[in-house]
């Protein structure tokens, strides 16, 4: 088997980080017809009929309240995909979200986001015990009853480098919940070097997965073009 190779660029300041702001002002656009059905980064269809989003760091299953500023309207939805990866864009929208703000016509317009809560945080989740004597880790639900949980293990020659040329972006995440196996499953699918930039947008870190080095721009525009369907939003990335 292939080995995963991981390259963690780290550009990190040595600043604090502050917790995301809950106010964003910025534009935002909405889905293009072709991404109805397709999966998000969350692993939910998207589906134009319902309420949801794309935001570049915010926690899957955030709500956030979307204000048109060129009209006051008004529509709140919910986070379950990454993006978008257009510098002066902060959301992209379902198209049911987009029609109620109006903007169908448009395209893209101006927006204040609201966030109105998040997921739930550690203090609400379910406790994780140790069971003596196993070295198996079990959660105890409401109930008291409990659920055995498999560890995974990944091997992984992780090198600190600073690559040259082109790559094409494939995602974002915040969490590094499902960033291994997300890169486990895109490094067997497209037998590529697999770079990680971890990165700080909005003073939050954020982590980016960057398919393959390309010596120039008309290599990774071609690399892009074959993987862009399973890969809808994907885009050049300098190094």
């Amino acid at each position: 088997m292939k080995k995963i190779t991981v390259i963690i660029i780290l550009i990190l300041s040595a600043l604090v980080l502050h917790a995301q702001k809950d106010i964003q002002y910025g534009k935002a656009s909405f889905y293009a017809n072709k991404f109805e059905g397709r999966t998000t980064a969350s692993g939910e269809k998207y589906w134009h009929s319902k309420l949801t989003a794309a935001h570049r760091t915010l926690p899957f299953n955030t709500r956030i309240r979307v204000t048109n500023l060129s009209n006051n309207q008004t529509v709140v939805v919910r986070v379950n995909d990454r993006g978008p990866f257009v510098k002066d864009r902060i959301i992209d929208l379902s198209k049911s979200a987009a029609r109620k703000l109006d903007f169908i016509k448009d395209g893209v317009c101006n927006v204040k986001l609201e966030v109105l809560d998040r997921p739930q945080e550690k203090n609400n989740a379910t406790p994780i015990v140790k069971e003596a004597g196993t070295g198996k880790l079990k959660a105890e639900g409401k109930g008291g009853e409990s659920v055995q949980f498999k560890p995974k293990f990944y091997n992984l020659s992780v090198e600190s480098k600073r690559p040259i040329g082109y790559g094409v972006q494939l995602a974002s995440y915040k969490e590094m919940v499902n960033l291994l196996e997300r890169v486990r499953k895109i490094q067997s699918k497209l037998k590529q070097d697999i770079t990680i930039q971890v990165t700080s947008v909005d003073g939050m870190k954020v982590y980016r997965i960057v398919a393959g080095q390309f010596d120039n721009r008309i290599k990774a525009e071609r690399f892009k073009e074959s993987i862009r369907d399973d890969f809808p939003g994907c885009f050049i990335f300098k190094f």
